[in-house]
């Protein structure tokens, strides 16, 4: 139902053909669920981690493997395949914050920052 209203939207913008429009619209509803999973997910971050583990470490594991990731990886995604690397982002950050969330030990919790990471890296611009 939201695709269609944000479609519908889209639908007045000149000189855009139906296919590209339905990728257009595709990737935004795929960007609204993957948004909507890691605004609710990423605030109780700091909590699942804050009685187990140091958050500064974490924060800076975190934002320094995002920026190795954006700076490498992501930079040369072809535009062809940015669909697919959301879809990807989207499946990796459930796996990110589950592994964090029932993370019992360091390595754990490193594994789970890693997905986080490539998520974070590969979906949020």
């Amino acid at each position: 139902m939201l695709t269609r209203f944000i479609c519908a939207r889209l639908s007045n913008v000149q000189k855009i053909g139906k296919e590209d429009l339905q990728v257009i619209c595709d990737s935004g509803f795929i960007y609204f669920r993957y948004l909507f999973l890691y605004s609710g997910l990423k605030y109780t971050f700091t909590f699942l981690t804050h009685h187990r583990h140091k958050n500064a470490k974490v924060y800076l594991f975190s934002g320094t493997l995002m920026a190795l990731l954006q700076g490498t990886y992501v930079r040369r995604i072809k535009p062809s395949k940015e669909l697919k690397t959301i879809k990807i982002g989207l499946i990796v950050i459930v796996l990110a914050f589950l592994t964090i969330g029932l993370s019992q030990t360091i390595p754990q919790l490193y594994t789970g920052l890693a997905f986080y990471s490539f998520s974070s890296a590969a979906v949020v611009p």
